[in-house]
Formats: structure tokens, C-alpha cells, sequence
């Protein structure tokens, strides 16, 4: 058989007119992927074989290569395309002294300047060089006596008052602010921090009851807002105390040890602190409070959750039986303790249900957070709650009872508008709302507290958070 010889392989043919593949197609260049050079040297390694054979098959072969190598190229264009990666970078740059925030403020006008500045640069695969410097912008709120947006006090829900532009013209000077809108005769104390205040009236003595870090305060209001006969009620660590009215005086618990205490600030004569001996720790709820709404006489709760103590005290502090039933409410609970035959009694509540094992004397206790639906049960054995559940209550499919069910029952019902207690209903009365004597932000933040007398109406808020507080004493 006749030797033939191919003109040079099909790659060296394809290659001559331009370069080397590895030039033109960017095999060297960073990034390109090895497995397409490898598939050349390949295709490549296979023409020489075919030569060296020198058989009738070469030209077979050499076609098949030419077909392969024609499939690289197209690759190597498309992957070189793809890979190939300008040159671009980013980094933030200080901003130019003339643009910013202390450049432009103080003349007067409300200028724009630069938050931050970033520098970019980019380029390559064919791209020619580029750079350039971009800048986030803002607009200065205001400039000396310049306002910007048209802000004022009250736009800022202050009451009145002439807003100031802080030095900086990054922000507002609410200093000058009243949180006392005009036409009201308001006071304003600065004696703070008033961590939370209280309102009472007790009797015809309008009191303002505050805490400041330090001590449990108390201070009764002139007929200009002002406090006078300011005293300290106890020292207290909590910022969290609540007083409540019971009868005619305020008690509170202190309870920042072990050992909890009753405070009792009486309508007339000086605060006094009395122990508690039943109390058995720490009081788990916020408010624990609890005054009676047709006597003059409260539960205080002490203790951890599931294992509280219920004492039962009238407005000078002294301890009551636990004659149920008794009906109680404050601003974030309503209590309810009614009597329970001894034996064994199933019982239905909101989502529960469960088997109480009860013993002569035993109380069942309810209670329902202020704000929902939601409701606990438990059984009082002298004067604690005592776990007589046998096994743990479970959950029951369907619709939530807003009442409390024992052996098919009803005892106790918490509703919307009134609550019943073993026949007995109790009408929550209906807040008036309040005249607006404050700025608005002072109503929206519910940072405004109210008692009334019968002739006198005394409100109060925080201003600045905790810093001052602002106080109008009005006639009804």
C-alpha cells in the first residue's frame, strides 16, 4: 500500500494563520480551564500517532481531528468569553473637605454633602481603563435659624415651644421644646430620672409617685403643677414599681430582697414600711397589686410562679381571711377566687381541660391578663397555690372558652365589658379619654398617666425619655 503523508497536522494547519493556540484562544491567561489545553495536546498527541503509523486509516483519523479541533476552537472562544475577568476594584475614600458636613454647615443655607465617598475603577478584556469617585449624599436638616421639612416642636409632637438647630446641623435642639401645649397651665420638673410614674388621687390629694434609681418618691401637686412636700417613700433598686390605690392609700411591694415589704403612703401622715410574714420570695408578676374593686382591700402576690402566696390586706396594711369569693383587678390582671367542694372535679378553661383533687377549705383561683383571653387556673391551700391537678391538664380541640367550667359549671367568666364571678357582674366601666393638654407624642407613646378628684384633674408625662417631666394640674 501507497505511503501518503499529510501537508502538517490539522491542528498546525488551523493554528498557522493564528498562533499559537495558546496565545489566541488565552490558554495562559489566568482563570481559563485546564481540561479544554488538555483536549488540544490530545487532539494534537493523535496526529502524530497517525503519522507515525503512516497506514491507509491516517486520513481518517486526521478528519476526525480536524472535526475535534474545529469543536475546541468554538469551545476555547466561548470559555475565553466567559472567563475572562476585567480589571475593576472598589474602595472608600475619605470625603472631600469641601463636601463635608463641617465645610458646609454654618452659613445659613441647608447644603447638600457627603455621607461617605467611594472610588471605582475598572478596564481589561478589551476595555479601555476607567475610574471615577461617587459620593452618598445628604441634605443638612438644618443650618443656624434655617428649619428644614418645615419642622417644629409640635411637628415633633412636643406641645409648643421654638425648635433650635443643634451646632453640628445634623440634628434638632428639642431643648427649648414643651411637651405643655398653650392655653394649659403646665409645670415642668427636671429633678429626674423618672424611671416610672404613677398618679393617684387620694382622697381630695392629687400625688405624682415616682422612681429614680435610687429611692421610691412621692410628692403631692399644687394648683400649678407643681410638686411640693416631696419625700422618699423607701430605696428601692427596682425601676419597675407600681403603686395602687386601695381605700384611700397607696401601697406598693418592695420587694428587692428576700424579704418583702408592704409600703403604705395613707392619704394623711407619713409613709410608712410594714413586713409581710406570709411573703415567700420575690413576686413573679409585674404588678402584684391587686385591689378588690367593691372593698377596700387587696391581694398582694409574693413568690415564684406556680408556687404564690395570697395575702389578702386592707389600706393600712393589715392581713385579711381569704373569704371567697372575692373579685380584684389592676391595670394588667383581673383575679378571681371562688369556693371549691372537696373531691375530685373536672374542669374546662380557654383551650385546657384537666382533674383537680380538692380537700376542705381549698379556693379555685382565675386569673386573665387585662389585654387577651388568656387564663390560669389553680387551687389555693392556705393561702398558696398548691399544685392538686392529677396528671398534667391537656389540650382540647375547638374553640377557646372564655370561661371556667368545673363539672360542667359555669364559676368564672372573663369577658369583654364585665366579668362573673359565681352569679355576681362586675362592669368595667369605660375610660373617658383624656384632653389633650400634652403635645401628641405624649398620648401616642401612652407615656401619660391621670388621676382625677372631684373637682381637680392632674396628667403627667416623661419628656426626653426619662429627663423631665412635664405636669398640668386642670379644674373639672
Amino acid at each position: 500500500m501507497a505511503s501518503f503523508r499529510s501537508p502538517g497536522s490539522t491542528a498546525e494547519r488551523w493554528a498557522r494563520p493564528y498562533g499559537s493556540f495558546a496565545d489566541v484562544y488565552g490558554w495562559s491567561q489566568p482563570g481559563f480551564l485546564p481540561r479544554y489545553r488538555l483536549r488540544a495536546f490530545t487532539a494534537r498527541a493523535q496526529v502524530h500517532d497517525a503519522r507515525a503509523r503512516n497506514d491507509g486509516t491516517s486520513l481518517a483519523i486526521s478528519a476526525n481531528v480536524r472535526v475535534l479541533v474545529l469543536v475546541l476552537v468554538a469551545l476555547a472562544r466561548s470559555a475565553h468569553a466567559q472567563h475572562c475577568d476585567p480589571a475593576s476594584s472598589t474602595q472608600k475614600v475619605p470625603v472631600p473637605q469641601a463636601l463635608q458636613l463641617a465645610t458646609t454647615c454654618g452659613n445659613g443655607r441647608l447644603d447638600t454633602y457627603a455621607l461617605s465617598c467611594t472610588h471605582q475603577t475598572s478596564g481589561g478584556c478589551g476595555q479601555p481603563p476607567r475610574s471615577s469617585t461617587t459620593c452618598e449624599t445628604a441634605t443638612e436638616l438644618c443650618d443656624g435659624a434655617v428649619i428644614g421639612n418645615r419642622e417644629s416642636c409640635k411637628t415633633l409632637g412636643f406641645g409648643s415651644g421654638t425648635l433650635r438647630c443643634k451646632a453640628s446641623c445634623d440634628g434638632f435642639d428639642t431643648d427649648p421644646c414643651s411637651m405643655c401645649r398653650p392655653g394649659f397651665a403646665c409645670h415642668e420638673e427636671s429633678e429626674g430620672p423618672y424611671y416610672r410614674i404613677t398618679a393617684l388621687a387620694q382622697g381630695q390629694t392629687l400625688r405624682l409617685f415616682w422612681i429614680d434609681g435610687r429611692a421610691f418618691r412621692v410628692a403631692d401637686l399644687d394648683a400649678k403643677g407643681a410638686l411640693v412636700n416631696k419625700r422618699t417613700v423607701a430605696d428601692v433598686k427596682k425601676t419597675d414599681l407600681i403603686p395602687m390605690l386601695v381605700g384611700t392609700s397607696a401601697l406598693a411591694l418592695l420587694d428587692d430582697d428576700q424579704h418583702p415589704a408592704l409600703s403604705i403612703v395613707p392619704a394623711k401622715g407619713e409613709p410608712r414600711r410594714l413586713a409581710l410574714p406570709d411573703a415567700v420570695g420575690q413576686s413573679s408578676w409585674t404588678a402584684p397589686i391587686v385591689p378588690l374593686v367593691d372593698k377596700p382591700l387587696a391581694f398582694v402576690i409574693t413568690g415564684a410562679s406556680g408556687r404564690e402566696q395570697l395575702t389578702l390586706v386592707d389600706e393600712t396594711g393589715e392581713s385579711k381571711p381569704l373569704a371567697a369569693p372575692l373579685y380584684a383587678r389592676n391595670s394588667l390582671r383581673r383575679l378571681a377566687l371562688v369556693p371549691i367542694e372537696p373531691g375530685r372535679h373536672h374542669v374546662r378553661w380557654s383551650d385546657q381541660e384537666g382533674d383537680l383533687e380538692t380537700e376542705k377549705g381549698d379556693l379555685l383561683l382565675a386569673w386573665s391578663d387585662a389585654s387577651s383571653t388568656l387564663t390560669s387556673v389553680e387551687i389555693v391551700r392556705g393561702g398558696r397555690v398548691y399544685d392538686a391537678w392529677k396528671g398534667r391538664p391537656k389540650i382540647v380541640p375547638g374553640p377557646e372558652l372564655r370561661e371556667i367550667r368545673v363539672d360542667g359549671k359555669a364559676l368564672v367568666k372573663f369577658g369583654d365589658r364585665a366579668d362573673v364571678l359565681a352569679g355576681t357582674k362586675f362592669t368595667r366601666r369605660a375610660v373617658a379619654p383624656l384632653a389633650h393638654v400634652f403635645g401628641a407624642q405624649a398620648y401616642e407613646a401612652g407615656e401619660v398617666v391621670s388621676a382625677r378628684t372631684k373637682t381637680r384633674e392632674l396628667q403627667a408625662t416623661r419628656v426626653k425619655q426619662t429627663a423631665r417631666i412635664a405636669i398640668v394640674v386642670r379644674p373639672l
